[in-house]
């Protein structure tokens, strides 16, 4: 479970209510990239990683690797 950054993504998304990546993308103001994103055509999206986990309500460390609790 979770093992992608999308995967973790789409969790915390899920986590917050927001349904969908352009919703994601206004909170954010990521537009160019959220779809590539959310897809997981990004590998390391590590300049997103801050601004996606605020948005979200997780832990930043947990959206970009996984360990620990979101």
């Amino acid at each position: 479970m979770n093992k992608t950054f999308a995967d973790r993504l789409a969790t915390a998304m899920k986590l917050k209510g927001i349904k969908t990546a352009s919703a994601l993308s206004r909170d954010t103001g990521i537009e160019r990239s959220m779809y590539r994103l959310a897809s997981g055509k990004i590998d390391n999206p590590h300049k997103y990683v801050e601004r996606l986990a605020v948005a979200t309500g997780v832990s930043s460390h947990w959206l970009s690797t996984g360990g620990g609790d979101p």
